[in-house]
């Protein structure tokens, strides 16, 4: 569940008042007395430390994804900084699944990692081969210099565990680059983890440990949704979550765009779309209803939602994005 710091901070106030209600009328013993004195402003000043030391989790509506860190202490170490790597670094450590002591990145262009020392007090590895002094390796660059900087690495990843985000880098084609013994998993993840709300496909065949499994996957779980998928649909389902995100930018650019030839100011646009897609999704997410069923719901007969609709089908908009997906499809290798 989530909680919100306004409910209860509500009840907080409320309790301490009724307290103090009662301490005043001399209803509790001396000793109780003594006992809540202390107990209340304790409670309340630790809930306010973990607030403000997790204040990155307030997500918007005043609530708080929660995260239990059962993983001990973890060493971390990124290999690429780029838009991937860092949201998923920069989630993991806004979240609080990771403290900035845990968490170490190397990259030849550094200036996404100096961002997270500045921020969290990461670490920032010089060399390539720092990265092999840790418990778990992920490995952020693109996927065609996935295969250089592996083999670069060689016998050092020995005995490591090994996640790799990189596109078109499955089961088969790390364990051909990886030293035997090297334990390793391919994750599809998106750019939304940066704010908690990403989509995370894990390859069903890996080597990890269960140990390291669990683990990893509350990693993730502490930036958006896990979902285990066979290798067969890794590629199709890490196009649509991991390429969506720009077609929704896109739409509600788009969109947007008509508020505004309509009068509407461009920050009252983005807002009024972003949150009516942000609206629009959750319904999805929580009713369980079909989106054919969720568009129905809004559009009356005669009325002006259907003949927008109608309008999108005539220019294609269904299939503009089905063709979109079956394009990337087209050409989802590794050198690309």
């Amino acid at each position: 569940m989530y909680l919100s710091y306004h409910n209860f901070s509500t009840l907080a106030s409320k309790c301490c008042e009724i307290l103090t209600d009662c301490l005043q009328d001399d209803l509790f013993p001396p000793f109780f007395q003594l006992l809540l004195l202390f107990a209340v402003p304790l409670c309340y000043t630790e809930f306010i430390s973990i607030w403000f030391i997790r204040k990155s989790k307030y997500y918007p509506g005043g609530k708080i994804r929660p995260y239990s860190r059962e993983v001990k202490y973890m060493k971390v170490s990124f290999i690429g900084m780029g838009n991937m790597g860092y949201a998923i670094a920069r989630g993991l450590l806004e979240s609080g699944a990771l403290k900035g002591e845990e968490l170490f990145a190397y990259d030849p262009n550094p200036a996404k990692v100096d961002l997270l020392v500045q921020d969290f007090q990461a670490g920032k590895l010089d060399r390539l081969s720092e990265v092999a002094d840790s418990d778990l390796i992920f490995v952020a660059v693109k996927p065609y210099v996935v295969e250089q900087v592996l083999r670069e690495l060689g016998d050092a990843l020995a005995e490591k565990a090994v996640v790799c985000i990189a596109l078109g880098w499955r089961f088969e084609e790390l364990n051909a680059v990886l030293p035997s013994s090297t334990r390793h998993l391919s994750v599809m993840p998106n750019t939304p983890m940066q704010v908690g709300e990403g989509m995370c496909i894990f390859e069903e065949r890996n080597t990890l440990t269960a140990s390291e499994h669990a683990a990893v996957r509350q990693l993730f779980a502490s930036i958006g949704e896990v979902e285990i998928l066979p290798t067969r649909l890794m590629s199709s389902a890490g196009t649509v979550t991991g390429c969506g995100p720009a077609f929704v930018y896109m739409v509600i650019e788009a969109l947007a765009d008509a508020a505004v030839y309509h009068g509407v100011t461009r920050a009252d646009a983005y807002h009024l779309v972003a949150q009516t897609v942000l609206g629009a999704g959750k319904m999805v997410l929580e009713t369980g209803l079909h989106p054919g069923q969720l568009k129905d719901n809004v559009c009356s007969p005669g009325g002006t939602t259907i003949r927008g609709v109608a309008k999108l089908e005539e220019l294609g908009l269904r299939s503009a994005l089905i063709e979109a997906i079956r394009e990337i499809e087209g050409t989802n290798r590794p050198d690309r």
